[in-house]
């Protein structure tokens, strides 16, 4: 604990003059007033909206130190973090995951065609440094962001560059960081230059890991990986009312090892693969958005947007046993196109109109080449390769204030999908056009200045992609995907209803939620195996899901200095065979939550502990039971305590220390492929330059 007390006497050294700058650990309390845009596509405060809301900010992205994206919503209301290897990680969202989850960046999609319905690395190739904020919908949103959102949405929205007054300014950052437990190193610096119509924003960075030290004292090799990234974004105002935005992101992981798959699990007396690694793993991202605001009339803001992202899922592997190396090449290239025009109807209706149009192809080439290097071949690719997904959509939703402390919100969307499957063989391509229409009600009820209702009823509705229908290859948990273009669309109906409450002395909220989730499509094994010894599977509308739960957050002040949250998660799954037998559904999250609190104990210093705990999870499918990352006894519980002191020294200077794993517990967090980083020292720094 030396270096604890190291930190505190800097700490009380350091300047007090920035107590202004100070960022003040009560404003945790002031959680119900922060603005969301996702839950309703424009600006509103979370007290004010029915949907089940987590907002993330910048500030405590920076001081949680997260490898990944996700990393950020660990222990938050409604989710849960499942890692399958490092440099990769995804929320579990009421039970759901991966392509039942739509993802967003900056309000496009980030979800492609060969985006898996289980946990993904592509949210991992988004970087969230540079004052990005996460955004979490828990729950159906299918009528507002249509395929995929079954489960909810989650949005990266990236910092928009400001305007100057009259003459030029600029603005720099710099953000390092270390940590013992993983060998982790971590660099970014950014620059911010306004003018009076003109504001540009740069940033570039990077990561680096080292093999991963667990509470058992050990270091799993090989579990290292780097990142590198960088995003720019120009703002300039063409007119009084007028505003043209152009971005660009970019990020690589050039090697990063499947760990699940390098190392032994449950039940294996040796690994699957004796190689797999993603060579490389690679996002690219290119958004223009044009803003008119008109200063009369009923049209409050008219907003376009074009993007194009690139995703590149390229691998080397050799399975175990084998003498043959395989080389993968696999590209989505997504462009969307998004309109959408903000009405406000008297002073009882707010109207938002939207139409959107994505279009994705898919490249994938596959090769194999003999350990002593021989001929390089062709085989059949991972995907269908030219295969193509393209969508249309429009929506509506209507925002009723019939009363003063009423809201009623409802939504209608239509969406049409055309799925192009090529068969290389044959030159005979399936075609699929699927199509819906989904919808969603919410009321708000304001009980009193301190008490609010809220309540959703919604419907989703998810197309099979080229993933379900088409993929040919490994899957974790050692089996074999064979394709089945026989899918149809999944759908699900999801109600849920909340208490928020907010006084002076604290606030919380709780919602109980209920989804059935039906034609839901899952890996179903056909009783055969590759020669390798892998179970053959496929994907099949196999059933129904039903699930439930509670999700649960209270804040609360000590006193003036003191301040608090405790988060409690629960979420019960049960699968309903074509038969009608059931049993526990897939990666369902034990119980689950935290306990955090943040102390002032100067004008310059903070302290923050977290107490993060999860349940034992002993109610697993049959699959989870088979599945070498989980114990088919089921995931032990566990307790974990991290502390953090922050520090504001002088001239924009900001440093911290973190504590993570302070009683080096061995652990693995349900349904992830590795165990959990044991004790861990973590440094960080930043500096301002205004």
């Amino acid at each position: 604990m030396l270096y604890l007390w190291l930190v505190l006497i800097g700490g009380l050294s350091a300047s007090s003059s920035n107590a202004a700058d100070q960022v003040d650990p009560l404003d945790g309390l002031n959680q119900l007033d922060e603005i969301t845009v996702t839950a309703t596509r424009k600006k509103a405060a979370k007290r004010d909206v029915a949907k089940a809301v987590t907002v993330v900010t910048g500030s405590e992205l920076q001081s949680g130190l997260p490898q990944v994206a996700m990393e950020a919503l660990r222990a938050q209301p409604g989710t849960y973090f499942q890692q399958t290897t490092p440099g990769q990680g995804v929320a579990i969202i009421r039970g759901l995951k991966g392509s039942q989850v739509l993802h967003l960046v900056d309000g496009m999609r980030l979800n492609n065609a060969f985006f898996r319905n289980a946990p993904n690395q592509y949210i991992a190739l988004v970087n969230v440094l540079g004052g990005s904020r996460i955004e979490t919908v828990r729950g159906t949103a299918a009528a507002l962001y249509g395929g995929d959102a079954i489960g909810g949405v989650v949005q990266v929205i990236t910092p928009m560059p400001k305007f100057s007054d009259q003459t030029a300014s600029i603005r720099g950052k710099t953000y390092g960081a270390w940590s013992s437990g993983d060998l982790g190193r971590m660099l970014y610096a950014e620059i911010e230059s306004g003018f009076e119509k003109t504001a540009l924003r740069a940033g570039v960075g990077f990561q680096r890991y080292g093999n991963r030290r667990t509470g058992a004292g050990e270091r799993i090799a090989p579990s290292g990986y780097e990142s590198r990234f960088g995003d720019l974004k120009l703002l300039s105002a063409l007119g009084n009312h007028l505003e043209l935005m152009l971005s660009a992101q970019y990020m690589e992981q050039p090697s990063t090892p499947r760990i699940d798959e390098l190392v032994a699990g449950f039940g294996q007396q040796e690994p699957s693969s004796v190689l797999y690694q993603f060579e490389p793993n690679r996002r690219e991202f290119y958004h223009g958005q044009l803003v008119w605001i008109p200063d009369s009339g009923g049209i409050e803001r008219i907003e376009l947007n074009l993007a194009q992202q690139t995703i590149t899922d390229d691998r080397r592997t050799q399975e175990t046993g084998s003498t043959i190396i395989v080389e993968e090449f696999n590209k989505s290239r997504l462009n969307g196109m998004t309109a959408q025009v903000n009405l406000i109807a008297g002073n009882k209706h707010q109207i938002i109109f939207g139409a959107e149009a994505y279009a994705d192809t898919i490249s994938s080439r596959r090769f194999t080449m003999p350990v002593d290097n021989g001929t390089r071949q062709m085989v059949p690719s991972r995907f269908p390769n030219g295969s193509t997904m393209d969508s249309i959509a429009i929506y509506v939703q209507d925002e009723w204030s019939p009363l003063a402390d009423w809201g009623v919100t409802g939504g209608l969307r239509y969406s049409h999908y055309a799925v192009v499957i090529t068969d290389e063989l044959t030159g005979a391509p399936l075609k699929i056009s699927p199509d819906d229409v989904t919808a969603n009600l919410g009321l708000r009820y304001h009980v009193s200045p301190i008490l609010t209702l809220v309540g959703n009823i919604g419907r989703g509705f998810r197309p099979p992609n080229i993933f379900d229908l088409g993929t040919l290859g490994s899957r974790p948990g050692n089996r074999f995907n064979i394709a089945n273009v026989n899918l149809g669309p999944e759908s699900a109906l999801g109600i849920d209803a909340g208490l928020r409450w907010k006084t002076e002395q604290g606030f919380g909220e709780v919602f109980f939620f209920y989804t059935d989730y039906r034609d839901r499509i899952t890996s179903v094994a056909t009783g055969e195996q590759t020669s390798e010894g892998r179970n053959i599977v496929r994907n099949e509308n196999a059933g129904k899901s039903t699930l439930y739960g509670v999700e649960a957050i209270v804040g609360f002040r000590l006193s003036e200095k003191l301040t608090g949250e405790a988060v409690l998660n629960y979420t019960h799954g049960v699968q309903i065979s074509a038969d009608g037998t059931s049993s526990p559904d897939d990666r369902i999250p034990p119980l689950n939550g935290r306990v955090s609190t943040q102390y002032r104990i100067n004008d310059a210093m903070l302290l923050r502990t977290d107490l993060v705990y999860a349940a034992r999870q002993d109610r697993l499918s049959a699959r989870d039971a088979a599945d070498p990352r989980i114990d088919p006894d089921g995931s032990a519980g566990w307790v974990v305590l991290n502390a953090a002191i922050e520090i504001r020294g002088h001239g924009g200077f900001r440093y911290g220390i973190r504590g993570a794993n302070i009683f080096d517990k061995h652990y693995r967090e349900h349904g992830s492929g590795i165990d959990a980083i044991g004790r861990s020292l973590g440094l960080w720094f930043s500096f301002e330059m205004n």
